[in-house]
């Protein structure tokens, strides 16, 4: 994601209008985050706050139902300016039955590239990225598991592209992530242990606007989080309730270049 360095004033970076009617159907408009479900932020950072509208809808029972979400928004440049423009459309069947519960989901982002080049021409670059995810959930030990399969291609032709960096990755165009977690986290003394293995091509996603906790790489403002594969180790535990404490070891490597990720992060997250 693009990172915003030393700031001296207040920026609103969230502002938009939302109508909903129960879980039947809801639209906005304004900038955001991107209001659709997701197993993790490989494909699209959740701090990335588009500007434009969307609608969403959802049908079917609590314990099995089937939402869509579509938008048309800017993506952005830093605070206030933009770099382009993305549609994204996404249909998620959810199923909670008991002892078992899935979720799968489809979905499109299309990126349209603006005149604007961000780091490595992500600014200028158009992607399609097509977006399949696969998640079950069950009991294992009297501890809620959770199993989770991410497949993401950019189908995107670079066949023609004019400028060298796209020309060398034009075939780097795909990416998968799974994950396993033992969860709960819900009272004192609670733990919860997660890992994560991905292989994320060049050009599967917009390097830009990716997660940026994997790998550092890039600039001081702007993330480069594409073409790499490795592990993350991730352990959370809650000393006292409304606080936990999370321990992340990431071992990452680059596909195509010999830049590495070795790297721990330490967060403490308290809630009010």
């Amino acid at each position: 994601m693009i990172r915003p360095g030393d700031v001296t004033r207040m920026e609103f970076v969230r502002w938009f209008l939302q109508v909903k009617r129960g879980n039947a159907f809801l639209a906005w408009g304004g900038r955001n985050s991107l209001p659709f479900w997701k197993q993790n932020e490989l494909f699209w950072d959740d701090d990335v706050r588009t500007a434009g509208v969307g609608v969403g809808s959802r049908v079917g029972s609590a314990s099995s139902n089937l939402t869509f979400n579509a938008g048309t928004v800017r993506f952005p440049d830093g605070w206030i300016d933009f770099a382009g423009n993305l549609h994204v459309g996404r249909v998620v069947y959810t199923s909670s039955s008991q002892p078992f519960g899935y979720t799968a989901a489809l979905g499109l982002l299309r990126l349209d590239g603006s005149e604007k080049s961000l780091q490595l021409r992500n600014g200028k670059r158009d992607y399609a990225i097509w977006m399949g995810n696969l998640q079950a959930r069950a009991k294992a030990g009297g501890r809620p598991l959770t199993l989770g399969f991410g497949l993401m291609h950019n189908a995107e032709d670079y066949s023609g592209a004019g400028d060298a960096y796209t020309a060398a990755n034009r075939d780097q165009k795909d990416g998968f992530v799974i994950s396993m977690h033992r969860d709960q986290t819900n009272t004192k003394r609670d733990w919860q242990i997660g890992y994560y293995y991905a292989r994320i091509e060049t050009l599967a996603v917009n390097a830009s606007f990716a997660q940026d906790d994997w790998v550092r790489w890039g600039t001081a403002t702007q993330t480069d989080a594409s073409d790499f594969k490795g592990h993350e180790l991730r352990f959370v535990y809650v000393p006292v309730g409304k606080m936990d404490a999370m321990a992340r070891l990431y071992l990452v490597e680059a596909i195509t270049s010999r830049q590495n990720g070795r790297r721990v992060r330490l967060d403490a997250n308290f809630r009010f």
